[in-house]
């Protein structure tokens, strides 16, 4: 029973990070929010790899997100098992539709990205990442 408290507010004390956070995203067309969500990262420069990030950051309200790495999201929120590709990132059409869709279906209102070696920090060590990539949805 205690794992189950300690994973709680685990995930509590990221969800007080996500909220108190700036976030920075690049602009698209609005279509792709009501499609894919709003993708944001947790650096202006990371940021700026997706293209010219706003100049003001975004702040979120989030309280229930699904957690993980790509492999985690591939094969626990989409249900889809394969070999990642080389490039270690999901393809394209998983992400575009069936994210948002599966996630909000599941009960989360955002999805959390961190690396393989984050993601194991964070579900062994409790250690949260300082860099996290969220996709929320509207």
């Amino acid at each position: 029973m205690e794992l189950i408290g300690t994973r709680r507010r685990l995930l509590e004390a990221l969800v007080r990070r996500i909220n108190h956070k700036n976030w920075w995203h690049v602009q698209q067309d609005p279509n792709t929010y009501k499609k894919q969500g709003t993708f944001l990262t947790s650096t202006f420069r990371k940021s700026e790899v997706l293209g010219r990030p706003l100049k003001e950051p975004y702040q979120v309200n989030v309280s229930s997100p699904f957690v993980g790495d790509e492999e985690a999201i591939e094969t626990d929120l989409l249900r889809q098992r394969g070999p990642l590709e080389a490039n270690n990132m999901l393809p394209q059409l998983k992400w575009n539709g069936g994210l948002k869709k599966a996630a909000m279906k599941q009960g989360y209102d955002c999805v959390v990205l961190m690396s393989p070696k984050d993601f194991e920090d964070y579900r062994l060590r409790g250690k949260i990442p300082l860099s996290i990539d969220l996709t929320i949805f509207l």
